[in-house]
């Protein structure tokens, strides 16, 4: 820019010849040539133009219309009317004019645009103290404007569509103080503007006391991680003079820098939930005061259960010990003098008598297991376990010459008593059954636990954590319409004088595998054999 200044011809300028210029404007062009911000000299009553090299993005590309030497109106006439009253004035009254992001339409490469200024206006006085000149500091604040504007327009909507909101929302700064607050939130604790919560106490002004706490609380963590944070609290409702409970979600805000301040959130009415949660609890505590009670009465009935099972193993089989004793005294100390008809009679007592211990003992079996206690599991091997019951059947099976199929069976936790009985009944069942006409078979077996039979019984946990064995027969078998029946305690499908017992035993098996929390299932078909399926769990927790 100095070779510019240097090479125009300033003869015809007011200045004239460089060396016959005044100090003071060689020291302003010094000052001028060596800033590294784009700054113009006016000298003079022409308004006489020198700029440094700053200058030239805000002239014209490729310094299409130089502006050295010629006068100021001459060089921005689109823009003098404004500019020409400030220097000026400057040069009346040798004082700085300021201002900042002004827009002042200015033609570049040719058109017109609308360029926003932030510049100062500071006088140059000579050696007699007379103002001679006007140093222009200027500074294009086009886009950082136009990003304001965009803030300023995203901000508006941002209150235009949170005053439109149902829940309350709001914004705090780094301090928790209030920097905004939506109509609802105003309009909820009875206050015209946001500042008005501050005047009044913040937010100890409007937040129950007992919540005040949890609030900052929450605020605090928030502050500290900068991350959102979830905190119920009630505030205080002016229109209604009650505290109403809320959900308060906040969000960190972060300005452009990343720097941190404060948080935007929401606060949701929940009132409704809180009083249908409350509702819920009271309903949970008188249910549970129910449950207790049913059990306290539960426990009351097994005590007095227990307290049969005594009587029906003592009082009620005395008198049958008696009758039977009494009976056989009968047919063998007066074994002369029973005649045929007498000794038909105490047969039949002796038989009645016989049945009668039989029902006994197997109530007395099922009102034990009916007798809720911790049972004392252990390991128990189920091979040993069937062993032990086809021992017993040993004879039975040797006369009707009964195939029995076996496979390995696996250790279980188990009562061993317990399975001993299940396995009893249920092997019995298949052995009284049996056909007469076909040769009998009775299949004892492991098989896999599927997924279906898994849902439909609800069973938690894995398959591996349960085993499922089949008891099968091609005995006599069922219809299916009785497969629930059977389980039912003195529920009989067959002739009792052609099948002896009393309908006790499949109930004693399901009360057997509800203790260990298994499930027991029957199917079969008439006359072609019956299927009970048993599943336990390998642990009992």
């Amino acid at each position: 820019m100095g070779v510019l200044i240097v090479d125009h011809d300033w003869s015809k300028s007011s200045l004239g010849p460089i060396e016959l210029w005044p100090e003071s404007l060689k020291t302003a062009l010094g000052i001028v040539l060596h800033s590294p911000v784009p700054i113009f000299l006016m000298w003079g009553g022409d308004h006489i133009c020198f700029y440094n090299d700053a200058c030239h993005e805000s002239l014209a590309s490729n310094n299409a219309r130089p502006a050295v030497g010629q006068k100021g109106e001459e060089v921005w006439p689109e823009i003098w009317e404004f500019m020409g009253p400030l220097i000026e004035e400057v040069f009346r009254t040798g004082k700085s004019v300021w201002q900042e992001n002004k827009l002042i339409p200015f033609v570049r490469e040719g058109k017109l645009e609308d360029i926003f200024w932030t510049f100062s206006n500071t006088p140059v006085f000579d050696e007699n103290g007379t103002v001679t000149g006007v140093l222009v500091y200027c500074q294009e604040t086009t886009s950082k404007v136009k990003s304001f504007h965009i803030v300023e327009e995203s901000e508006r909507r941002f209150r235009d569509m949170a005053d439109q909101a149902p829940m309350l929302v709001w914004m705090v700064d780094a301090s928790a103080k209030i920097i905004y607050a939506n109509r609802s939130l105003l309009k909820f604790i009875q206050v015209a503007h946001y500042e008005d919560v501050a005047v009044k106490g913040g937010w100890e002004s409007v937040t129950h006391p007992e919540d005040i706490a949890d609030v900052y609380q929450a605020f605090i963590n928030g502050l500290t991680n900068r991350t959102e944070y979830t905190v119920e609290a009630r505030l205080y409702n002016k229109e209604t003079d009650k505290y109403e409970w809320f959900l308060f979600k906040a969000a960190p805000r972060f300005l452009n820098n990343n720097e941190f301040a404060g948080f935007i959130g929401t606060a949701v009415n929940i009132a409704e939930q809180k009083s249908l949660q409350s509702r819920l609890e009271q309903i949970v505590e008188e249910r549970t005061k129910e449950l207790t009670d049913s059990n306290n009465q539960l426990t009351r009935s097994n005590a007095e259960l227990e307290q049969f099972a005594f009587v029906a193993s003592h009082d009620l089989q005395e008198p049958l010990r008696k009758i039977q004793t009494f009976s056989d005294l009968i047919k063998h100390r007066h074994a002369q003098d029973v005649n045929e008809h007498l000794r038909l009679y105490l047969n039949k007592i002796e038989s009645s008598a016989s049945r009668m211990a039989d029902l006994i003992k197997d109530l007395l079996d099922y009102s034990r297991l009916s007798y809720r206690k911790e049972y004392a599991y252990q390991r128990v091997d189920l091979n040993k376990i069937l062993a032990n019951v086809l021992t017993d059947f040993e004879l039975v099976i040797n006369q009707k010459k009964i195939n029995i199929l076996q496979t390995a069976l696996p250790e279980i936790q188990a009562v061993a008593l317990q399975m001993n009985q299940l396995f009893y009944n249920l092997i019995g069942n298949a052995i009284k059954f049996s056909r007469k006409d076909v040769k009998s078979m009775v299949s004892i077996r492991e098989t896999p636990l599927k997924d279906e039979v898994m849902a439909r019984h609800h069973l938690r946990g894995r398959k591996d954590d349960y085993i499922q064995i089949d008891f099968e027969d091609n005995g006599i078998g069922f219809s299916l319409d009785y497969a629930e029946q059977i389980f039912t305690i003195f529920q009989r499908l067959n002739d009792k004088t052609i099948y002896a017992g009393y309908g006790i035993g499949l109930a004693l098996c399901r009360k057997i595998v509800a203790n260990h929390q298994g499930v027991i299932t029957a199917t079969g078909k008439v006359n072609e054999g019956a299927t009970f399926t048993v599943i336990l769990p390998k642990e009992q927790k």
